[in-house]
């Protein structure tokens, strides 16, 4: 039973923009991104896929998975995804990508977990690192030769935006950096 905080570098299919942010909980990946909710249904903003599934539709942008301590309570990432599923919260008015993903992450651990700035999913991604929530890190881009046109002057900015933060690197990160 394990939640991890996936960031994706770039937006889906376009090689710029903010990025991503979403939640894997015990395999399944949870991802604040309807703007009008599930048509016609009506649902909220939320959408769920299967890990592999997931990955395999963004193969062709980084996504930086940190797994988080067992302090993040995963009943309660879950039981703040299905309020806010009952709430009818729709992307937009109720907040985006990154700011669902961060209350999910405060109502599971119980702590203020409130990133800053307008790029958010970096933000999100740093202060994970910060509040040392993050037992391990691992980095998914198997299409990283067939990257859209300015993805790697994202993921080049979101290096160096890390490499500036006063966070501890692990020799897992001193890994993925160096390439």
């Amino acid at each position: 039973m394990t939640v991890s905080i996936l960031t994706c570098v770039s937006n889906f299919g376009l090689g710029r923009g903010p990025g991503h942010s979403c939640l894997l909980v015990s395999g399944t990946v949870f991802s604040f991104e309807n703007m009008l909710g599930n048509l016609p249904t009506g649902a909220s903003g939320w959408n769920s896929f299967n890990e592999a599934e997931y990955l395999e539709m963004n193969s062709e942008r980084p996504v930086f998975i940190q797994k988080l301590y067992g302090i993040v309570d995963e009943g309660k990432v879950l039981e703040y995804i299905s309020q806010s599923i009952v709430q009818d919260d729709k992307y937009g008015p109720a907040g985006v990508c990154s700011s669902q993903t961060a209350s999910a992450i405060e109502y599971a651990w119980g702590k203020s977990f409130d990133p800053t700035g307008i790029d958010k999913p970096y933000a999100v991604y740093l202060l994970a690192k910060a509040k040392r929530l993050v037992e391990k890190e691992t980095l998914h881009w198997p299409g990283k030769y067939n990257l859209a046109t300015g993805t790697q002057i994202n993921l080049d900015y979101m290096l160096a935006e890390i490499a500036k933060a006063p966070i501890p690197r692990t020799m897992l990160e001193e890994q993925h950096f160096s390439n």
